[in-house]
């Protein structure tokens, strides 16, 4: 029997009394699997244990590999959870959105599975700040999260040499190009960053004054993988901030 460590980023209903899940596994990284038996009422056990931001332990009969279904045997819910709410909770299905439409199936990611967590902890703590702090804090969450999945899918950038191998200078302005890199900034635009910005990056110290260019410029390389179609989870946040707004 194998067992491994997962997070739950995706579900939707299988035949009549089941689940087919996206997982995100500390050992395979993402993979499919099927759970049976989660319907059936407000007490169905499984069925409760099967919630986002929630670490489980699954066992299969297999380990998971390229293409392949996996039966889940049984699952069972381990200490770590992360009860996100409101601004958060958003964030946290955001993060599981990207890795549904952008991790390939069987990428070896510990890495990411790592970065989940702690972008998780992280939402997760920012609930106990005021508004204004809440918001620094989650971003720079998603910056740090969206940064390590570029990596990990292949289409990272080196936030500490241009594409030239020319170390960035602090106070130099760069601009990012998709799938090509760093490059000293030509021209004026919001997408420009300094290369103190850039380097914050390698580090988990939130930078002052980056969040607005970093979220920028980062979203933009992420559409660039996404293509054409939104995500869910962005349009809802514009949708709660125009109820909020009115």
């Amino acid at each position: 029997m194998h067992s491994q460590l997962v997070y739950v980023i995706h579900k939707q209903d299988y035949k009549e009394n089941g689940a087919l899940l996206s997982l995100l596994g500390q050992e395979t990284g993402r993979f499919q699997a099927i759970i049976h038996g989660v319907k059936g009422g407000k007490r169905n056990s499984k069925a409760a244990l099967i919630q986002p931001f929630q670490q489980l332990q699954i066992f299969s009969k297999h380990t998971p590999y390229a293409n392949t279904l996996v039966s889940i045997r049984q699952i069972e819910t381990t200490s770590i959870r992360f009860p996100l709410s409101g601004n958060a909770s958003l964030c946290g299905f955001y993060l599981n959105e990207l890795l549904y439409r952008l991790v390939h199936e069987q990428i070896d990611a510990p890495v990411l599975f790592e970065r989940y967590q702690q972008s998780c902890y992280q939402l997760l703590k920012s609930m106990n700040e005021v508004l204004e702090q809440q918001a620094r804090m989650q971003s720079w969450a998603l910056r740090k999260f969206e940064f390590e999945l570029l990596e990990q899918i292949g289409h990272g950038i080196n936030p500490e040499h241009d594409v030239h191998g020319e170390a960035l200078l602090s106070s130099a302005l760069y601009h990012c190009i998709a799938d090509y890199g760093i490059v000293p900034a030509q021209h004026q635009s919001d997408l420009n960053l300094s290369g103190r910005c850039l380097s914050a990056l390698l580090g988990e110290t939130m930078p002052e004054g980056c969040l607005g260019g970093l979220k920028r410029m980062l979203q933009q390389l992420i559409q660039a993988q996404l293509g054409t179609k939104p995500l869910q989870s962005v349009r809802l946040w514009q949708q709660m901030s125009r109820i909020e707004s009115k």
